[in-house]
C-alpha cells in the first residue's frame, strides 16, 4: 500500500493498493470486498460503474463518509494485470469538483511489466 495525504485547506488522499488477482475473477469481486470493508468503517452511498484506465477495463467506485470537517468524497478505480489487481483511490473534503483532476490522474496510471530479476 502506498498513501499520500494532505490536510492543506481540507483533506485529500491518494492511495494505491496492490492485491493478488485470479484472472478468472472479475474486478467486481475486488470492489465488492472493498465495499464490505469500507461499509464497516462508516462509508456509504456506493456507486459502481465501468471505466477504462489507459487501455485496460476498470471499475470505478464512488462513495462517501460524513465527518466533522464535512463529507469525505471518495473515488476508487480497480484494474488488473495478470495475477495482480490494483486499487487507485482518491478522497477529498474539497467537494466533487476535484474529481475531474482525479480522473485525469487515474487515466495516466500505468501498470509496467514485471522485470525478471
Amino acid at each position: 500500500m502506498l498513501r499520500f495525504t494532505s490536510t492543506e485547506g481540507g483533506y485529500q488522499l491518494l492511495i494505491v493498493f496492490r492485491l493478488p488477482h485470479d484472472p478468472n475473477q472479475t474486478l467486481r469481486s475486488h470492489s465488492e470486498g472493498a465495499q464490505r470493508f469500507l461499509a464497516e468503517k462508516g462509508y456509504g452511498n456506493f456507486v459502481v460503474s465501468e471505466a477504462t484506465i489507459g487501455t485496460k477495463p476498470a471499475l470505478l467506485m464512488n462513495f462517501d463518509k460524513p465527518q466533522a470537517e464535512g463529507v469525505l468524497s471518495c473515488r476508487h478505480y480497480f484494474v488488473a494485470e495478470g495475477t495482480l489487481a490494483y486499487a487507485l483511490g482518491f478522497g477529498t473534503t474539497h467537494g466533487l469538483g476535484v474529481f475531474e483532476l482525479y480522473e485525469r490522474i487515474a487515466k495516466t496510471f500505468e501498470i509496467l511489466p514485471q522485470s525478471a530479476t
